[in-house]
């Protein structure tokens, strides 16, 4: 079923439609589970490729809490970095989401790729001496 709602955006009083998600009880209570049981900074995978849950320590009088985190994988399903951007919230979501989207990204990567030096793929790891 798709439901939809109108939300007020900043640019200069513009309304647009967003979608509204039902809530899923039983995914809320696997949530609550990994809040409760997770130790702090643990990872754990989602059905979604690059897409994981991390437990954050509490910071001040806050407890802990989850976040979302985004890590492209690499063939294995394993994270490529490290760390990946952290979300927090359905806001950040569409704000990072906004910001991949925007066509001016993808033009400064590839500049990027032009002006940075390539790796050189040998397939020889013989030192000439």
């Amino acid at each position: 079923m798709d439901r939809m709602s109108v939300v007020r955006t900043w640019e200069g009083g513009a309304q647009r439609p967003q979608q509204v998600i039902p809530r899923d009880a039983g995914l809320e209570q696997r949530l609550r589970e990994f809040l409760r049981t997770g130790g702090e900074w643990e990872r754990s995978r989602t059905s979604i490729p690059g897409v994981f849950l991390v437990k954050l320590p509490g910071r001040g009088p806050r407890g802990p809490e989850l976040a979302i985190e985004i890590n492209p994988v690499d063939g294995q399903g394993q994270p490529r970095k490290r760390r990946g951007y952290m979300v927090r919230g359905r806001a950040e979501l569409e704000e990072l989401s906004r910001i991949l989207s925007d066509p001016r990204l993808a033009r400064l990567a590839e500049a990027l790729e032009a002006v940075n030096p390539r790796a050189v793929r040998s397939d020889s790891r013989v030192i000439e001496v």
